[in-house]
């Protein structure tokens, strides 16, 4: 199937680029045929993502690593830095 995609890809650019460059055409369109001719010469755009602060984490750190770890270790890992005599 890709092989056969593959042979009719030129006849498909073509295409897009007459959707792309004729001024009759609904804008729509005509955006969307020139964004698929971008997407393939450059690939598609890198979204950001956006991250918490980490301020609150740092205040607790035993809070953030109870929500890493399962319940069970982060109690023995708790209890642990509880314990004046742990090694931890």
């Amino acid at each position: 199937m890709a092989t056969l995609a593959r042979a009719h890809a030129l006849d498909a650019f073509r295409v897009l680029l007459e959707i792309a460059m004729d001024k009759n055409e609904n804008p729509n369109a005509r955006a969307s045929a020139a964004n698929s001719i971008l997407d393939r010469a450059y690939g598609k755009p890198v979204q950001g993502i956006a991250l918490e602060s980490l301020d609150d984490e740092r205040q607790n750190p035993i809070e953030t690593y109870e929500k890493i770890v399962d319940a069970e270790t982060g109690a023995k890992v708790y209890m642990a830095l509880m314990d004046e005599n742990s090694p931890i």
